[in-house]
């Protein structure tokens, strides 16, 4: 029971710290990957083009932020990432709702419905 038990826990604090999202402030493993220049032809042989080839765009000389830090509704200063979606606003006060459901009137005689 108390392997469990601090299994559970283990488990708990584990899961909190991926909760965090503040790694999108932080400098990213492959922002300083290099890319490699494109197949040479050899002498004797010659490549085909492709149309349908993937091509990968140069990288932006000044690349957009993953994220930025705001400034919540209670105060709190907190991560921003571009992945996550925006905080929902308050919902604003609708209609008290009906007590009964309404009731579709009778049909009238005479009539198709």
């Amino acid at each position: 029971m108390l392997k469990r038990l601090i299994g559970l826990a283990f488990t708990a604090v584990l899961l909190t710290g991926c909760a965090a999202n503040s790694y999108c402030l932080d400098k990213q493993d492959y922002a300083d990957s290099k890319g490699v220049p494109p197949l040479a032809n050899a002498d004797s042989l010659k490549v085909p083009v492709s149309a349908t080839a993937l091509r990968i765009p140069p990288a932006a000389l000044d690349p957009v932020p993953f994220g930025e830090k705001v400034t919540n509704a209670e105060g709190k200063e907190r991560a921003s990432c571009l992945d996550m979606p925006p905080a929902m606003p308050p919902m604003a006060p609708g209609p008290e709702p009906a007590s009964e459901p309404p009731v579709a009137p009778a049909p009238v005689e005479g009539t198709k419905g």
